[in-house]
């Protein structure tokens, strides 16, 4: 579990790197959320949280791509198995910032 800088805690499932078929790569950090799949604004909250705690070590890889990604945890709703809810991009820009993709 990760505690993110509102307080709330995450299970972050795994992080890497992934390859394009174009060859290009990005930084992958996939967590798991407690949320229901329709609280978009709050699964946001946590991917943002996720990011501020990850970013300092994606910038050590010289990485300019991130995705976070988050996955809907298995006991949250009965009849659901989990699974990709939702998945958010960051790019490096040239001024050396990061602009969340949208």
């Amino acid at each position: 579990m990760k505690t993110l800088p509102d307080g709330r805690s995450v299970r972050v499932l795994r992080g890497g790197q992934v390859k394009f078929s174009d060859g290009s790569t990005a930084a992958m950090v996939v967590f798991e959320t407690e949320r229901k799949p329709d609280d978009l604004k709050g699964i946001h909250a946590e991917a943002e949280g996720v990011w501020t705690l990850y970013r300092p070590d994606i910038e050590k890889t010289g990485q300019t791509k991130a995705i976070i990604q988050a996955n809907q945890a298995k006991h949250v709703l009965l009849l659901q198995k989990g699974g990709v809810i939702a998945g958010y991009t960051w790019e490096k820009s040239a001024d050396g910032g990061w602009i969340e993709k949208r």
